[in-house]
């Protein structure tokens, strides 16, 4: 078993996640969704860039 103590103390502090759902299945969308609370339409990601 690993020893993690710095992410320990972070999840314990924070909220833990344990089943997610993203807005797309590629990467640049779903970062855009996350960081700017749009989706990712609006946000005028519908390709993924990092092809």
């Amino acid at each position: 078993m690993l020893r993690v103590p710095n992410l320990n103390k972070l999840a314990s502090e924070s909220v833990v996640y344990r089943n997610a759902y993203v807005s797309q299945p590629v990467c640049t969308p779903s970062r855009s969704t996350l960081l700017t609370g749009l989706c990712p339409i609006s946000a005028k990601m519908i390709v993924d860039l990092d092809l």
